[in-house]
């Protein structure tokens, strides 16, 4: 397999005073984003409905924002590398103190087979205490990926918390993974932690962009990033939860490139 548009892009620049990136015809920027081919804005301005980008003004303070697939807030796009880097989503499992029980948000999201998650730049990241978070990577299969997040007390939580497992775990993804649904097992030494640690978080998030806090756990500072339906992906504004996903035009061989 072979990423054609590093030979087909090579020569476009990213900058304003660069020509035309776009299709002739064709907005070449939402906002301060570049959009360039094979991405595109507006009917037949991508190669494909696959890397249809939508310029949202209704949200975001009016600021002109794009989004891949109406869904995933686009932070830029690399054409020498094949990669664009997206606002992620966390899923979350909270803990209602009138019920007395866990509530999460069951949400999946799966990017189109021209796209897939970097495995190496990004990491499946699970926050709180107590916590064990799965990640489904093929239903057909049922294969899975877990990650498991302890600390029993905010003593503990405040001294060795780290993404080393006290209160924050990191793994990494498979190779070629575009799916991702999150599921959590209910927490142990629930009445001991609930106090202090609420909620608990899972994620796909770029490695190096994330800095783990443990203020993720004792306040609801991450709940601004979690969505809990596809209606809602426009209203969300990330910044801190930046996921790197590989593209490619086709998958092909050498010689028909």
């Amino acid at each position: 397999m072979v990423l054609t548009q590093l030979v087909l892009f090579h020569q476009f620049k990213s900058t304003k005073s660069a020509s035309n990136i776009a299709l002739p015809g064709c907005q070449d920027s939402c906002g301060e984003n570049l959009i360039p081919c094979p991405f595109g804005l507006g009917l037949n301005c991508s190669r494909s409905d696959d890397f249809n980008v939508t310029c949202d003004r209704t949200h975001n303070n009016g600021t002109p924002t794009p989004y891949l697939t109406s869904y995933f807030r686009i932070l830029n796009i690399s054409l020498s590398l094949g990669q664009v880097r997206v606002g992620g989503i966390a899923f979350s499992q909270c803990y209602n103190t009138t019920t007395n029980k866990e509530e999460l948000t069951n949400w999946e999201y799966y990017f189109h087979e021209k796209f897939w998650l970097n495995t190496e730049k990004n990491k499946f990241t699970v926050i709180g205490c107590n916590t064990l978070a799965y990640l489904l990577l093929d239903s057909r299969y049922n294969s899975t990926v877990e990650c498991v997040s302890s600390c029993d007390s905010l003593e503990i939580l405040s001294k060795y918390g780290s993404c080393s497992g006290i209160g924050c775990c990191q793994t990494a993804l498979p190779t070629e993974t575009s799916h991702i649904k999150v599921w959590f097992q209910e927490r142990n030494n629930l009445p001991e932690v609930f106090n202090f640690s609420r909620c608990t978080y899972a994620m796909v998030v770029e490695e190096s962009a994330f800095m783990f806090e443990t203020s993720y756990i004792t306040t609801d500072k991450l709940s601004a990033y979690v969505a809990t339906n596809v209606t809602q992906l426009p209203l969300y504004e990330s910044q801190s939860l930046p996921v790197l996903v590989n593209w490619v035009i086709e998958n092909t061989t050498c010689d028909s490139a």
